[in-house]
């Protein structure tokens, strides 16, 4: 959804005369940032951190880490963390806002649950006419380090992945991913808008 109206955005800000040209004179206060944080979300999302951290050596030795709980709040802390001081330090550019609150839901929802974005019990009435997909779904929210499915609730739920929406692909989303794509096609749009040119005094 989020990528969705990220390309929309684009789309949008493209036929009202905007260029991928004007990306290059957007300026931004450390961006740096968002790569730590799209680095801790990859590190925890491609397994990288079970392996790493979790996994027992090559010897038998113990793992670096007992319990995955520790790791992924500690990752996800982290990411949100660097994500929202991006965003706090370039808050006045288009859409900004609206991604850093919702960041915020969707980071108090994660960090409630142990570090996983709680998935919530209207994915089983999305498959209502397929138990096999809805099987299927909860095998692999099993298997993501980054998601638990809770049909009967978990802290601060209301905030987790509760509505099931149907685009490309059928997934769960929060009301935090809902204004992040809000935000995200702002942003977009912004990115690829012509600066206005400046005033003759």
């Amino acid at each position: 959804m989020i990528l969705e109206a990220a390309v929309l955005g684009l789309v949008v800000g493209l036929f009202a005369k905007g260029s991928f040209r004007s990306i290059l004179h957007k300026r931004f206060r450390h961006l740096w940032l968002v790569f730590v944080s799209i680095a801790c979300e990859l590190f925890v999302s491609t397994g990288l951190m079970g392996r790493l951290l979790l996994s027992p050596g090559a010897d038998g030795s113990a793992a670096l880490v007992a319990h995955e709980t520790l790791p992924l709040v500690a990752f996800a802390a982290l990411q949100y963390a660097t994500l929202s001081a991006f965003l706090l330090l370039n808050f006045a550019k288009p859409g900004l806002r609206l991604i850093l609150v919702g960041s915020l839901l969707n980071a108090a929802s994660i960090l409630a649950n142990g570090g996983r974005m709680p998935v919530g019990p209207l994915l089983a009435r999305s498959f209502r006419d397929d138990p096999a997909g809805l099987s299927a779904a909860i095998a692999r929210i099993a298997a993501s380090p980054n998601y638990v499915y809770a049909p009967d609730g978990a802290p601060l739920g209301f905030l987790g992945d509760l509505l099931p929406v149907r685009l490309l692909s059928p997934y769960m989303v929060s009301a935090g991913d809902f204004l992040i794509s809000l935000g995200a096609f702002l942003f977009a749009w912004y990115l690829v808008r012509r600066p206005r040119p400046a005033r003759r005094p």
